[in-house]
C-alpha cells in the first residue's frame, strides 16, 4: 500500500496542477470576454443618470470609476459597479408633484392657457421649499413635466430634472401605473373631429367594463391595440376608477366614448406609482417635493 501511494502521489500532484492551470485559464477567458461599453450607457443601466446627464457629470469631473475621475468617452466593463457621482447631496430634490387645476396645460402654452410649471412658486409650495429656488426666482427652474395631463383634467403632475426619473415615468413599457377617477354621463352624438375620422355613431351607453379589462381594442385613428387596464365602478354608470400602464393622447376620454358610449365630465389623476393624491395635504394648485422614499421607489421599478 505504501509503495502504491508513492507511485500515485506524482499523478495526484500533476492532476492538481492541471486543474489549477485550467481554472486560471477559464477565469482569464471569462475576464477577457466581458464586453466593454461606454460609461454613460453603464450609468444609465445602473439608474445613476440618463446618458445626457452622465455626459454632463463626466465633463464636470463628478464621476469616479474605481476612485479615479472618469474621462469623456471612456469605456468600462459591462458589469462594472464601482461608479460614484461625487459631490451629490443626499438632500437634493429630484422631483416635485403638483395638484394641477383644470385650465392649465402640462407643456408649452397653448391657446392662451398657461403651462402648469407657472404654479411652481414659493407661495404655492408645501413645506420648506425656499432652498430649491435660485437667487430671487419666483418660480422653480430646471424642472419639466414627466408626462402629460390634459388642460381639462386635474390631479397629480410630476415635474423633474432627473432623466432617470422621467424615463421611468414615461416609459412605454408601463413601468409606473397611473390611477384616475372619472365622472361620466351618456354620450349622444359623435363630435366634429370624430366624424372627420369616420365615426358616424357612438355605442349605446354601457356599464360593461370587459372591453377595457381585456384590452386589444383599437382606438379611432390608431393601428396599435390597447393594453388591458384595471377598471371598476365607484358609482355604477357614473364614477369610474381606471389604472393605466400606457399613455396615449386623451386616452381615457376616447376609450369611454368609443367603447362605453359615455362622455367624460371630469377626470382626476389620483395616483402615480407610490405618489398618492391627498387633497387635504396637497390642495389644488399647490405642490411639494417628492420624498426620498417616493423617488427611490420610482427609480427601482422595473
Amino acid at each position: 500500500r505504501r509503495a502504491m501511494n508513492v507511485c500515485i502521489a506524482p499523478f495526484r500532484s500533476s492532476s492538481k496542477s492541471i486543474l489549477s492551470s485550467w481554472r486560471n485559464q477559464v477565469l482569464r477567458t471569462i475576464k477577457s470576454s466581458v464586453e466593454e461599453i461606454r460609461l454613460n450607457k453603464r450609468m444609465s443601466q445602473l439608474d445613476l443618470a440618463s446618458r445626457r446627464e452622465a455626459d454632463r457629470l463626466i465633463l464636470d469631473s463628478k464621476v469616479l470609476v474605481k476612485g479615479v475621475p472618469a474621462a469623456v468617452g471612456m469605456k468600462v466593463a459591462s458589469n462594472e459597479t464601482d461608479i460614484v457621482i461625487s459631490g451629490m447631496s443626499q438632500k437634493k430634490v429630484h422631483a416635485v408633484v403638483l395638484n394641477k387645476p383644470v385650465g392649465y396645460v402640462s407643456g408649452q402654452p397653448e391657446h392662451n392657457h398657461l403651462p402648469a410649471v407657472k404654479l411652481l412658486t414659493r407661495e404655492n409650495g408645501i413645506g420648506d421649499v425656499n432652498d430649491l429656488f435660485e437667487n430671487d426666482n419666483k418660480t422653480l427652474t430646471g424642472f419639466v413635466p414627466a408626462g402629460r395631463l390634459d388642460r381639462d383634467s386635474c390631479g397629480l403632475l410630476i415635474f423633474t430634472h432627473s432623466g432617470v426619473v422621467a424615463k421611468k415615468l414615461v416609459s412605454s413599457a408601463g413601468i409606473i401605473p397611473k390611477e384616475y377617477v372619472v365622472t361620466l354621463e351618456p354620450a349622444h352624438q359623435p363630435t366634429t373631429q370624430e366624424r372627420a375620422q369616420g365615426l358616424t355613431k357612438l355605442p349605446r351607453p354601457t356599464v360593461d367594463l370587459k372591453p377595457l379589462k381585456e384590452g386589444g381594442a383599437t382606438l379611432l385613428g390608431e393601428s396599435r391595440p390597447m393594453r388591458p387596464m384595471r377598471a371598476k365602478w365607484l358609482e355604477r354608470g357614473k364614477v369610474l376608477q381606471i389604472v393605466l400602464r400606457e399613455g396615449r393622447k386623451r386616452q381615457i376620454r376616447r376609450v369611454c366614448r368609443e367603447l362605453l358610449g359615455l362622455h367624460v365630465v371630469s377626470l382626476e389623476r389620483t395616483k402615480i406609482g407610490p405618489v398618492v393624491l391627498d387633497s387635504e395635504e396637497l390642495p389644488v394648485g399647490k405642490w411639494r417635493p417628492l420624498t426620498k422614499h417616493e423617488v427611490d421607489e420610482i427609480i427601482s421599478r422595473n
